[in-house]
């Protein structure tokens, strides 16, 4: 018997535990997270027979009867197996279609914050050990270079109106009311500071040799957001950043053990962002 399949682990049906799977322990664990972004999935069950869909053929009759069904148990089945370690990569290939092809058939679906997990939660059941971290690193810059080359085109980025309208008008702030009033450049100034962090991230996704860098600038966008929104705007994002955070943080360590990077430590950061707008809603004065 092959001593290497004797002293090999095993995978764990506890669901905190990443190792002894055909991920990275820090693999898995980032497509955990990146799962239960998407869990309980409320959206989903609600959803109905396909509505406006991007695909004409699944608005026929037969799709109508079985499509969101057989998308709802996918989704569930392979939510289950991944948070139980049980064939990892086809289960996170499964979550991802099952979403995707759910936003095919309800145009009314699509979202940026539901189409990203679905799109690295496909990468990380993709996973090869000689492509490694590329596919994640080019998928954030693409991201992340594609908003900012967007809101480069965009007049009203560089005027400020954008930012004006969102701080003023949907979001309703005293502060930016006030310092506005005396700096009239400032929402051409917050403008230019997002198209910036952008370009910086994507940047650093594609060049930088320490990965640890790309979530640094993520994490200090996302949250520079929500400061400034008083919590309105980018908590889903900033969960995001958190649970792709373990490939990028380890990429740079030899042994992997340390790639584990104690998946309690990290469920638990991610759970708190996560769990914060709830949190927060039951504060006086907190939107």
């Amino acid at each position: 018997m092959d001593a290497d399949a004797v002293t090999a682990p095993r995978p764990s049906w506890q669901p905190w535990r990443c190792d002894g799977t055909a991920l990275p322990p820090s693999w898995l664990l980032s497509a955990k997270l990146l799962a239960l972004a998407i869990v309980p999935g409320r959206r989903l069950l609600a959803a109905g027979p396909p509505f406006l869909p991007f695909v004409t053929w699944l608005d026929a009759p037969l799709a109508h009867a079985w499509l969101q069904p057989l998308v709802i148990v996918a989704f569930y089945a392979g939510v289950a197996a991944l948070l139980l370690n049980r064939a990892v990569r086809a289960a996170s290939i499964t979550i991802a279609l099952a979403v995707l092809v759910h936003i095919a058939a309800h145009r009314l679906e699509y979202a940026n914050n539901v189409l990203f997990p679905c799109v690295f939660l496909l990468l990380i059941g993709l996973y090869h050990p000689r492509t490694g971290l590329a596919p994640l690193r080019w998928q954030l810059a693409l991201v992340y270079g594609g908003a900012a080359l967007n809101k480069l085109l965009e007049p009203d980025w560089w005027s400020g109106r954008v930012v004006d309208t969102l701080m003023l008008e949907a979001f309703h702030l005293p502060w930016y009311a006030a310092l506005s009033s005396r700096l009239p450049a400032l929402g051409a100034l917050l403008g230019g500071l997002t198209i910036v962090c952008e370009t910086a991230t994507a940047v650093a996704a594609a060049c930088a040799r320490d990965t640890r860098v790309v979530i640094g600038l993520m994490i200090a966008f996302h949250g520079g957001m929500l400061l400034l929104t008083g919590g309105q705007l980018s908590f889903a994002f900033l969960y995001l950043a958190v649970a792709i955070a373990p490939p990028f943080v380890t990429a740079t360590n030899i042994d992997d053990r340390q790639a584990a990077v104690s998946p309690i430590m990290w469920g638990a950061v991610a759970l708190v962002v996560r769990l914060l707008p709830r949190l927060l809603s039951h504060v006086p004065g907190v939107h």
